[in-house]
């Protein structure tokens, strides 16, 4: 079904975006691996099922980046001001 609005868009903080980012990157990383060893595999059944698993790989993979499309990384927040807070240096040795 098609949604006739835009997305709203995610808000979340960089560190976020990074590991959703770097999962997207591992999964596409291991789907071309796993691509690659399929030719070794002997018995039929064994490569259609190591096919899907690459195939869910790159879903997967692209899902998470359709998400980083959405994402707005949101600006750290200023540290509130320090009140009461008395700093005693202590003596050096």
């Amino acid at each position: 079904m098609s949604n006739s609005r835009p997305a709203e868009p995610l808000h979340v903080s960089s560190r976020f975006r990074d590991a959703v980012l770097s999962a997207a990157l591992k999964l596409e990383q291991q789907a071309s691996l796993d691509e690659r060893h399929v030719h070794t595999l002997t018995d039929p059944d064994h490569r259609r099922r190591h096919r899907r698993l690459v195939d869910e790989q790159l879903i997967k993979a692209f899902r998470l980046r359709e998400m980083i499309k959405l994402m707005r990384v949101r600006e750290p927040q200023p540290m509130p001001p320090l009140r009461n807070v008395h700093f005693v240096p202590t003596p050096s040795r």
